[in-house]
Protein backbone atom coordinates (compact mmCIF):
# COMPACT_ATOMS: atom_id res chain seq x y z
CA UNK A 1 0.00 0.00 0.00
CA UNK A 2 1.25 3.46 -0.87
CA UNK A 3 1.67 5.54 2.27
CA UNK A 4 1.86 9.15 3.39
CA UNK A 5 4.34 9.26 6.28
CA UNK A 6 5.28 12.10 8.63
CA UNK A 7 9.05 12.11 9.19
CA UNK A 8 11.60 13.99 11.29
CA UNK A 9 14.93 14.85 9.66
CA UNK A 10 17.86 16.79 11.08
CA UNK A 11 19.23 18.03 7.75
CA UNK A 12 15.92 19.50 6.60
CA UNK A 13 15.33 21.19 9.95
CA UNK A 14 18.85 22.62 9.92
CA UNK A 15 18.42 24.29 6.53
CA UNK A 16 15.22 25.97 7.67
CA UNK A 17 16.77 26.78 11.06
CA UNK A 18 19.35 28.94 9.29
CA UNK A 19 16.63 30.74 7.31
CA UNK A 20 14.35 31.31 10.30
CA UNK A 21 17.09 32.23 12.79
CA UNK A 22 18.42 34.85 10.39
CA UNK A 23 14.96 36.24 9.61
CA UNK A 24 15.44 35.57 5.91
CA UNK A 25 12.11 35.46 4.03
CA UNK A 26 10.04 35.51 7.26
CA UNK A 27 10.36 36.22 10.98
CA UNK A 28 8.77 34.68 14.06
CA UNK A 29 9.53 33.85 17.69
CA UNK A 30 12.10 31.34 16.46
CA UNK A 31 14.05 34.24 14.94
CA UNK A 32 14.28 35.97 18.32
CA UNK A 33 15.02 32.82 20.30
CA UNK A 34 17.51 31.09 18.01
CA UNK A 35 19.43 33.82 16.15
CA UNK A 36 22.10 33.49 18.86
CA UNK A 37 23.03 30.11 17.38
CA UNK A 38 24.32 31.76 14.21
CA UNK A 39 27.64 33.56 14.19
CA UNK A 40 27.21 37.33 14.14
CA UNK A 41 29.03 37.85 10.84
CA UNK A 42 26.98 35.09 9.20
CA UNK A 43 23.76 36.60 10.49
CA UNK A 44 24.70 39.95 8.96
CA UNK A 45 25.63 38.37 5.62
CA UNK A 46 22.36 36.47 5.37
CA UNK A 47 20.33 39.57 6.20
CA UNK A 48 22.20 41.64 3.61
CA UNK A 49 21.59 38.97 0.96
CA UNK A 50 18.06 37.93 1.90
CA UNK A 51 16.84 38.28 -1.70
CA UNK A 52 18.87 35.25 -2.82
CA UNK A 53 17.06 33.04 -0.29
CA UNK A 54 13.52 34.39 -0.64
CA UNK A 55 10.57 32.34 -1.85
CA UNK A 56 6.78 32.37 -1.58
CA UNK A 57 3.66 31.29 -3.49
CA UNK A 58 5.52 29.57 -6.32
CA UNK A 59 8.11 32.32 -6.87
CA UNK A 60 11.76 32.15 -5.84
CA UNK A 61 15.21 33.46 -6.68
CA UNK A 62 17.42 31.22 -8.82
CA UNK A 63 19.50 30.29 -5.76
CA UNK A 64 16.64 29.01 -3.62
CA UNK A 65 16.77 25.51 -5.11
CA UNK A 66 20.56 24.91 -4.93
CA UNK A 67 20.83 26.55 -1.49
CA UNK A 68 17.58 25.45 0.19
CA UNK A 69 15.26 22.98 -1.51
CA UNK A 70 17.72 20.54 -3.08
CA UNK A 71 19.96 20.34 0.03
CA UNK A 72 16.80 19.79 2.08
CA UNK A 73 15.64 17.12 -0.38
CA UNK A 74 18.98 15.37 0.21
CA UNK A 75 18.66 15.75 4.01
CA UNK A 76 22.29 16.80 4.49
CA UNK A 77 22.46 15.97 8.17
CA UNK A 78 26.18 16.27 8.98
CA UNK A 79 29.06 18.69 8.43
CA UNK A 80 30.65 16.13 6.13
CA UNK A 81 27.57 15.85 3.92
CA UNK A 82 27.21 19.62 3.73
CA UNK A 83 30.87 20.02 2.85
CA UNK A 84 30.68 17.37 0.12
CA UNK A 85 27.54 18.89 -1.42
CA UNK A 86 29.02 22.36 -1.75
CA UNK A 87 32.42 21.06 -2.86
CA UNK A 88 30.83 19.08 -5.69
CA UNK A 89 28.46 21.91 -6.63
CA UNK A 90 31.25 24.49 -6.76
CA UNK A 91 33.42 22.07 -8.74
CA UNK A 92 30.59 21.77 -11.25
CA UNK A 93 30.21 25.55 -11.51
CA UNK A 94 33.84 26.66 -11.47
CA UNK A 95 35.43 23.86 -13.49
CA UNK A 96 32.36 23.08 -15.64
CA UNK A 97 32.56 19.44 -14.53
CA UNK A 98 29.12 18.28 -13.40
CA UNK A 99 29.78 14.54 -13.52
CA UNK A 100 30.78 14.00 -9.88
CA UNK A 101 27.79 15.99 -8.59
CA UNK A 102 25.35 14.14 -10.83
CA UNK A 103 26.79 10.73 -9.92
CA UNK A 104 26.78 11.42 -6.17
CA UNK A 105 23.12 12.45 -6.16
CA UNK A 106 21.95 10.37 -9.11
CA UNK A 107 18.90 8.84 -7.41
CA UNK A 108 17.61 12.24 -6.30
CA UNK A 109 18.36 13.88 -9.66
CA UNK A 110 16.34 11.11 -11.33
CA UNK A 111 13.39 11.66 -9.01
CA UNK A 112 13.48 15.39 -9.74
CA UNK A 113 12.45 14.66 -13.32
CA UNK A 114 8.95 14.20 -11.93
CA UNK A 115 9.09 17.63 -10.23
CA UNK A 116 10.72 21.01 -10.77
CA UNK A 117 13.20 22.39 -11.33
CA UNK A 118 15.00 19.51 -12.98
CA UNK A 119 18.69 19.17 -12.12
CA UNK A 120 19.97 19.56 -15.69
CA UNK A 121 22.33 21.72 -17.76
CA UNK A 122 20.03 24.70 -17.45
CA UNK A 123 19.92 24.37 -13.65
CA UNK A 124 23.71 24.72 -13.52
CA UNK A 125 23.82 27.45 -16.17
CA UNK A 126 21.36 29.63 -14.23
CA UNK A 127 23.67 29.72 -11.20
CA UNK A 128 27.15 29.52 -12.70
CA UNK A 129 27.77 33.25 -12.12
CA UNK A 130 26.72 32.94 -8.46
CA UNK A 131 29.56 30.64 -7.34
CA UNK A 132 30.92 33.16 -4.83
CA UNK A 133 27.58 33.55 -3.06
CA UNK A 134 27.02 29.79 -3.07
CA UNK A 135 30.46 29.22 -1.58
CA UNK A 136 29.78 31.72 1.20
CA UNK A 137 26.39 30.24 2.11
CA UNK A 138 27.88 26.75 2.04
CA UNK A 139 30.52 27.87 4.51
CA UNK A 140 27.81 29.34 6.76
CA UNK A 141 25.89 26.06 6.72
CA UNK A 142 28.99 24.05 7.59
CA UNK A 143 30.37 26.31 10.33
CA UNK A 144 27.08 26.73 12.23
CA UNK A 145 26.03 23.08 12.11
CA UNK A 146 27.77 21.80 15.25
CA UNK A 147 26.10 24.35 17.54
CA UNK A 148 22.71 23.44 16.08
CA UNK A 149 23.32 19.73 16.41
CA UNK A 150 24.43 19.92 20.03
CA UNK A 151 22.33 22.76 21.44
CA UNK A 152 19.12 22.97 19.38
CA UNK A 153 18.38 19.64 17.75
CA UNK A 154 18.03 17.44 20.87
CA UNK A 155 15.07 19.44 22.20
CA UNK A 156 13.57 20.21 18.78
CA UNK A 157 13.74 16.60 17.60
CA UNK A 158 11.91 15.37 20.70
CA UNK A 159 8.99 17.75 20.02
CA UNK A 160 8.93 16.82 16.34
CA UNK A 161 8.89 13.09 17.08
CA UNK A 162 5.92 13.54 19.39
CA UNK A 163 3.95 15.38 16.69
CA UNK A 164 4.92 12.93 13.95
CA UNK A 165 3.71 10.00 16.05
CA UNK A 166 0.26 11.56 16.48
CA UNK A 167 -0.03 12.53 12.81
CA UNK A 168 1.09 9.11 11.55
CA UNK A 169 -1.60 7.42 13.63
CA UNK A 170 -4.19 9.57 11.85
CA UNK A 171 -2.64 9.17 8.40
CA UNK A 172 -2.82 5.38 8.68
CA UNK A 173 -6.59 5.65 9.05
CA UNK A 174 -7.04 7.87 5.97
CA UNK A 175 -5.21 5.91 3.21
CA UNK A 176 -4.89 9.18 1.28
CA UNK A 177 -2.97 8.07 -1.79
CA UNK A 178 -5.44 5.31 -2.64
CA UNK A 179 -8.32 7.77 -2.22
CA UNK A 180 -6.69 10.34 -4.47
CA UNK A 181 -5.94 7.74 -7.14
CA UNK A 182 -9.59 6.65 -7.12
CA UNK A 183 -11.02 10.17 -7.29
CA UNK A 184 -8.69 11.47 -10.02
CA UNK A 185 -8.03 8.30 -12.00
CA UNK A 186 -4.32 9.12 -11.81
CA UNK A 187 -1.40 7.13 -10.41
CA UNK A 188 0.90 8.33 -7.63
CA UNK A 189 4.40 7.47 -8.83
CA UNK A 190 6.12 6.43 -5.60
CA UNK A 191 5.31 4.04 -2.78
CA UNK A 192 5.82 6.67 -0.09
CA UNK A 193 5.10 10.39 0.19
CA UNK A 194 7.06 11.99 3.03
CA UNK A 195 5.83 14.92 5.11
CA UNK A 196 8.93 16.31 6.83
CA UNK A 197 8.03 18.24 9.96
CA UNK A 198 10.00 21.42 10.58
CA UNK A 199 9.97 23.30 13.87
CA UNK A 200 11.10 26.76 12.75
CA UNK A 201 8.80 27.97 9.96
CA UNK A 202 5.81 29.44 11.78
CA UNK A 203 4.44 32.38 9.72
CA UNK A 204 6.62 31.32 6.82
CA UNK A 205 5.76 29.54 3.59
CA UNK A 206 4.20 26.23 4.62
CA UNK A 207 3.84 23.02 2.62
CA UNK A 208 7.09 23.54 0.71
CA UNK A 209 7.52 20.80 -1.87
CA UNK A 210 11.09 19.52 -2.09
CA UNK A 211 10.26 17.00 -4.81
CA UNK A 212 7.47 14.75 -6.00
CA UNK A 213 7.74 12.56 -2.92
CA UNK A 214 8.75 15.02 -0.16
CA UNK A 215 7.12 18.06 1.41
CA UNK A 216 7.99 20.33 4.36
CA UNK A 217 5.28 21.24 6.89
CA UNK A 218 5.32 23.44 9.99
CA UNK A 219 5.00 21.08 12.96
CA UNK A 220 3.07 23.49 15.15
CA UNK A 221 -0.03 23.65 12.97
CA UNK A 222 -3.36 22.36 14.33
CA UNK A 223 -3.87 18.64 13.78
CA UNK A 224 -7.13 19.02 11.82
CA UNK A 225 -5.62 21.62 9.49
CA UNK A 226 -2.46 19.52 9.06
CA UNK A 227 -4.39 16.46 7.96
CA UNK A 228 -6.57 18.44 5.56
CA UNK A 229 -3.65 20.23 3.96
CA UNK A 230 -1.43 17.16 3.81
CA UNK A 231 -4.24 15.61 1.76
CA UNK A 232 -4.35 18.76 -0.40
CA UNK A 233 -0.65 18.40 -1.10
CA UNK A 234 -1.04 14.75 -2.03
CA UNK A 235 -3.49 16.12 -4.58
CA UNK A 236 -1.19 18.80 -5.97
CA UNK A 237 1.49 16.15 -6.42
CA UNK A 238 -0.65 13.47 -8.05
CA UNK A 239 -2.04 16.15 -10.39
CA UNK A 240 1.38 17.58 -11.28
CA UNK A 241 1.64 15.89 -14.69
CA UNK A 242 -1.26 18.06 -15.86
CA UNK A 243 0.68 21.25 -15.25
CA UNK A 244 4.34 20.26 -15.38
CA UNK A 245 4.87 21.33 -19.02
CA UNK A 246 3.64 24.85 -18.24
CA UNK A 247 5.58 25.06 -14.97
CA UNK A 248 8.83 23.96 -16.61
CA UNK A 249 8.31 26.33 -19.51
CA UNK A 250 7.80 29.23 -17.12
CA UNK A 251 10.68 28.55 -14.72
CA UNK A 252 13.10 27.47 -17.46
CA UNK A 253 12.70 30.57 -19.56
CA UNK A 254 16.07 32.33 -19.92
CA UNK A 255 14.44 35.69 -20.66
CA UNK A 256 12.09 37.93 -18.75
CA UNK A 257 8.49 36.84 -19.13
CA UNK A 258 6.01 39.19 -20.73
CA UNK A 259 3.08 40.44 -18.68
CA UNK A 260 0.81 38.13 -20.66
CA UNK A 261 2.98 35.10 -19.83
CA UNK A 262 3.10 36.00 -16.14
CA UNK A 263 -0.67 36.41 -16.10
CA UNK A 264 -1.14 33.06 -17.83
CA UNK A 265 1.06 31.34 -15.26
CA UNK A 266 -0.78 32.98 -12.38
CA UNK A 267 -4.05 31.84 -13.95
CA UNK A 268 -2.74 28.31 -14.16
CA UNK A 269 -1.44 28.33 -10.57
CA UNK A 270 -4.77 29.46 -9.15
CA UNK A 271 -6.80 27.00 -11.21
CA UNK A 272 -4.42 24.17 -10.34
CA UNK A 273 -4.49 24.75 -6.57
CA UNK A 274 -8.27 25.06 -6.62
CA UNK A 275 -8.62 21.82 -8.59
CA UNK A 276 -6.73 20.07 -5.79
CA UNK A 277 -9.03 21.73 -3.27
CA UNK A 278 -12.09 20.59 -5.23
CA UNK A 279 -10.99 16.95 -5.30
CA UNK A 280 -9.94 17.14 -1.66
CA UNK A 281 -13.51 17.78 -0.57
CA UNK A 282 -14.36 14.39 -2.09
CA UNK A 283 -11.29 12.59 -0.76
CA UNK A 284 -11.97 13.70 2.82
CA UNK A 285 -15.78 13.89 2.46
CA UNK A 286 -16.09 16.84 4.81
CA UNK A 287 -15.83 20.60 5.03
CA UNK A 288 -12.18 21.57 4.79
CA UNK A 289 -10.37 23.58 7.47
CA UNK A 290 -8.67 25.77 4.86
CA UNK A 291 -9.77 27.89 1.94
CA UNK A 292 -8.00 29.35 -1.08
CA UNK A 293 -9.85 32.62 -1.40
CA UNK A 294 -6.64 34.30 -2.53
CA UNK A 295 -6.80 32.03 -5.58
CA UNK A 296 -10.46 32.85 -6.40
CA UNK A 297 -11.53 29.47 -5.08
CA UNK A 298 -15.22 30.42 -4.91
CA UNK A 299 -15.32 30.85 -8.68
CA UNK A 300 -13.11 27.91 -9.56
CA UNK A 301 -14.90 25.49 -7.26
CA UNK A 302 -18.23 26.42 -8.82
CA UNK A 303 -16.85 25.72 -12.31
CA UNK A 304 -15.31 22.41 -11.28
CA UNK A 305 -18.50 21.32 -9.55
CA UNK A 306 -20.58 22.00 -12.65
CA UNK A 307 -18.13 20.16 -14.91
CA UNK A 308 -17.73 17.19 -12.59
CA UNK A 309 -21.49 16.72 -12.24
CA UNK A 310 -21.81 16.11 -15.98
CA UNK A 311 -19.49 13.10 -15.70
CA UNK A 312 -17.85 14.00 -19.03
CA UNK A 313 -14.58 15.60 -18.09
CA UNK A 314 -11.17 14.41 -16.95
CA UNK A 315 -9.08 16.37 -14.46
CA UNK A 316 -6.97 17.71 -17.35
CA UNK A 317 -10.03 18.91 -19.26
CA UNK A 318 -11.53 20.51 -16.14
CA UNK A 319 -8.28 22.44 -15.51
CA UNK A 320 -8.11 23.68 -19.10
CA UNK A 321 -11.76 24.78 -19.17
CA UNK A 322 -11.45 26.58 -15.82
CA UNK A 323 -8.39 28.50 -17.00
CA UNK A 324 -10.21 29.62 -20.15
CA UNK A 325 -13.34 30.56 -18.20
CA UNK A 326 -11.67 33.08 -15.92
CA UNK A 327 -9.26 34.85 -18.24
Amino acid sequence: MKKVVATVEKGVNYIFHVLAASGVNFQNDYTKDYSCFLRKEDLEFLKMNREILSFQNGTASELVDPLIFFPAYLNLDSEEKLQKYFYLLLKALKRRTKGDFLREYADYVKKRRFWFPEINDEWFKNIEDKAELIEKVGKIYKENFSSYESMVWPDVSRKLEEKAKVVNQELEKLDLIRSWEEVTGLDFKFEEYQIVFVFSIENGPNANSLGYDRNVFYSGSRLDWLLDFISHEVGTHILIDLGLPMIKKFISNDRLQTQAEVKQFQQFYMAYECLAQFYNTMVLAKELTYDLIQFKSDKYLRIYGELYDTGKYSAKEMLEIAMESLV
